[in-house]
């Protein structure tokens, strides 16, 4: 008796299949074989005509993940494993098996951005709500610890304890990512919002007694400070460290002068100028917040503010008080003015860029003068010609007024002066085609 040779046994079961798509032990039998010769190719081949013949789309889908699976060792690799994971997908977007792999793909070639992609669909798609609350969870975590996007993180921690909200560590990451992105507002809304859905009353406590205590160094925020301690002590009188905030923050406004004086004598005894800059804008925060309204009062807030910004130029957080305290007061013009004495008094070209990015922006919104706008652009790109926020929006006001020339010249120079990104493919696209409009077929190619 003599046993029939692979490829004897392999046309048996493609007839078998042929003659009825549906055949599991006859695609079960090919796989075994095609992976015991080595035919990985022709696997994935089969499995890639299987799929496409399955009558439902979850057996679709089900078919073009295991193609995927079988071709990762291959020639191709993750690729080819990429390409027909998508069509899986295409199939079947809830699919969970194809989703794990497309994730799986991203991180073993290192694509930090594409697994955080990857975890958003599956999310999108899951309908466990515990699951996918995991699932945001995991890609929040890609976004903050390895593609440094606090911002992209903040929001997808938010949504995973939407979905679930006894998910703790979620709203306490979101909490953690608005509070450094100083966006205190958002913060309190994010812990609003789990308090509605019904977290835990003691855990949540904690984190607004962590919310109201941070508030209590942002003058300008005292009023939402209060409103996240009391909170804290209604939801649990017990919280630790709630009542003594709660306290200090009732007498900060009877305080506050004294408070001033307390942080000007830090700033004149610090050895470090950045120690003494952030002491001086405390001072003049509590000014702004606490100080009688009038000219007097204005002129020493600027007063204090301009020493701060000699101390640490292009501070950042000094330039968003700048922002948000005369555009509480309207006073468009001193924001302008303040800007403009920045700008003047430094010679440090990174703090020199950053002011004058926000002029241009002062001067587009609060004042409508594109000109200027555009002029103080084109001073950030001397400063840094790296600088992606002034070429874009200086790409955009020359795309608006036609300016096609000038486009392609702040085009070539923001890309010559900075190192190769993935994004920068798409400029240079955009450049050809403006190239192309003025008749340079040299300058397009």
């Amino acid at each position: 008796m003599t046993t029939a040779v692979p490829d004897d046994l392999i046309r048996s079961h493609l007839a078998a299949l042929e003659a009825s798509p549906d055949d599991g032990a006859a695609l079960d039998a090919l796989d075994a074989l095609y992976r015991r010769e080595g035919r990985l190719d022709d696997l994935v081949r089969l499995l890639e005509v299987q799929a496409r013949r399955a009558p439902s789309a979850a057996g679709a889908a089900a078919l073009f993940t295991r193609a995927a699976e079988a071709c990762r060792g291959g020639p191709r690799g993750a690729a080819r494993a990429e390409e027909l994971l998508r069509q899986a997908l295409h199939a079947d977007p809830g699919h969970r098996p194809a989703h794990a792999a497309l994730v799986r793909v991203a991180e073993e070639r290192g694509d930090a951005a594409g697994a955080a992609e990857a975890l958003e669909h599956q999310a999108t798609h899951e309908p466990d709500r515990h699951a996918a609350a995991l699932l945001w969870l995991r890609a929040a975590r890609l976004w903050e610890e390895m593609l440094l996007r606090r911002d992209r993180a903040a929001l997808l921690y938010a949504r995973a304890g939407r979905a679930d909200p006894e998910l703790s560590e979620a709203r306490e990451r979101a909490l953690d990512c608005r509070l450094a992105l100083r966006r205190f507002g958002a913060a309190k809304q994010l812990l609003d919002q789990a308090r509605d859905a019904g977290a835990d009353r003691k855990a949540l406590a904690a984190d607004y007694v962590r919310l109201g205590t941070a508030l209590l160094e942002q003058p300008l925020d005292h009023g939402l400070a209060l409103d996240a301690l009391i909170e804290a002590v209604s939801l649990d009188r017990a919280a630790p460290g709630a009542a003594g905030a709660l306290e200090r923050a009732k007498a900060t406004p009877r305080a506050w002068r004294e408070l001033v004086a307390q942080q000007l004598a830090e700033a004149e005894s610090a050895r470090e100028r950045r120690s003494a800059a952030r002491a001086t804008l405390r001072a003049a925060e509590l000014h702004a917040a606490f100080g009688a309204d009038g000219e007097g009062a204005a002129a020493r807030v600027h007063e204090l503010f301009d020493r701060a910004m000699q101390l640490w130029p292009g501070n950042a957080e000094g330039l968003d008080f700048l922002e948000r305290w005369t555009s509480e007061r309207q006073d468009w013009r001193g924001q302008v003015e303040a800007l403009e004495r920045l700008a003047a008094a430094t010679r440090d070209r990174a703090a020199q860029a950053a002011v004058q990015l926000r002029l241009a922006h002062a001067w587009l919104t609060r004042f409508g003068d594109a000109e200027r706008s555009r002029q103080a652009l084109e001073r950030v790109l001397e400063l840094d010609p790296q600088s992606e926020t002034a070429a874009h929006q200086l790409l955009e006001m020359h795309l608006d007024a036609g300016r096609r020339a000038e486009v392609l010249a702040v085009l070539e120079r923001h890309l010559a002066a900075t190192p190769s990104r993935p994004g920068h493919a798409a400029l240079w696209l955009r450049g050809a085609e403006v190239a192309r409009g003025l008749g340079d077929a040299a300058r397009a190619r």
